[in-house]
């Protein structure tokens, strides 16, 4: 399949035509690569629909290249898992965990916005790097990592396709919205129903069960579902019971009301001044119109070159480019 190609130079070409954002860096201005890392489009989205709780894990130096190979990966409203991004490392060193969370940071689209909660297998290396680049998450360890028994039983997960992935998040998104358990039938939660994943309304079910046979004063609930998954708590769940009325939509976190790959409409109207790209292309318009006709076509066949495709989901904004830069 590759050809004459070098394994490296076949990965990028895959990672090209698929469409994939990419980034790379290389030892010293050299053609040897250092780094690089990779994130599916839909992954992205993913990401920033559910940028609550990643996972990072990374294999030593366990496949034919000597290099580390480090996955990202979140998990959606529905408990189903995406992988967010991978990046090959020459190292796992402080410096190249680093650099891959800084790019990490770069694919969310809100400023501000980070995760709230990392999981690790402790390396010490990777917990530094995120002490740096996201000091604001809580970083636990994941005790899928510790415990080999889970890991073998989930290892058939691993090798799922990327497209196949995708497809199961967006069944499950369907699910929550069109099947209803017998559980949920209740009038109890009929203001969540098709609003919140079927994930979200079975932990509830389950903590309801606690209001039904046992007397709760919020001494002794603990509230452990409010704090670990934003869930009404078995004291609220029986304060709503004794009032008569249904559990109200806003006592669920934003996490467990993404039903969809889109981005909602309510989310979107704050990011306006983030998405805006007026300052950056005036920027490239400057440096392009300071050039001379050789420099001009240099820059603008790296501007094909490297965003043609990233940005070919917007026929207008493409061919805005193609007319100025043809101008």
């Amino acid at each position: 399949m590759r050809g004459n190609k070098t394994d490296i130079q076949q990965l990028l070409t895959l990672i090209d035509g698929e469409n994939y954002v990419s980034w790379s860096r290389r030892i010293d201005n050299s053609e040897v690569m250092r780094d690089i890392m990779w994130a599916h489009p839909d992954s992205v989205k993913l990401l920033n629909l559910f940028p609550i709780v990643l996972i990072m894990d990374s294999t030593y130096k366990t496949n034919k290249y000597r290099l580390s190979l480090l996955k990202i990966v979140g998990m959606t409203s529905t408990k189903c898992t995406f992988a967010v991004a991978f990046a090959y490392m020459e190292s796992e060193r402080k410096e190249n965990f680093c650099w891959v969370l800084e790019k990490l940071k770069g694919m969310f689209i809100k400023e501000g916005l980070f995760p709230q909660v990392i999981l690790t297998d402790r390396d010490l290396a990777l917990m530094n790097a995120i002490e740096i680049v996201f000091p604001n998450s809580v970083n636990l360890l994941c005790q899928f990592h510790i415990d080999k028994n889970v890991r073998a039983k989930c290892k058939k997960y691993i090798s799922k396709d990327m497209q196949k992935e995708i497809q199961e998040i967006i069944a499950s998104f369907q699910k929550s919205f069109y099947e209803v358990e017998h559980a949920h039938t209740s009038p109890f939660y009929e203001k969540l129903r098709g609003f919140v994943s079927r994930a979200a309304l079975t932990r509830i079910v389950v903590e309801f069960e606690r209001v039904r046979y046992t007397e709760i004063d919020e001494s002794t609930c603990g509230c452990r579902l409010k704090t670990t998954y934003g869930l009404p708590c078995a004291y609220e769940l029986g304060r709503y019971k004794i009032s008569g009325i249904p559990i109200p939509l806003d006592s669920i976190h934003i996490q467990w009301k993404k039903l969809s790959m889109e981005s909602q409409q309510e989310e979107d109207t704050d990011t306006g001044s983030e998405l805006d790209m007026t300052d950056a292309i005036e920027e490239i318009w400057k440096r392009f119109r300071s050039l001379d006709i050789i420099g001009k076509r240099a820059l603008k066949s790296k501007v094909l070159e490297h965003y043609w495709k990233l940005f070919a989901t917007s026929e207008r904004f493409v061919e805005d480019i193609r007319i100025g830069l043809s101008a």
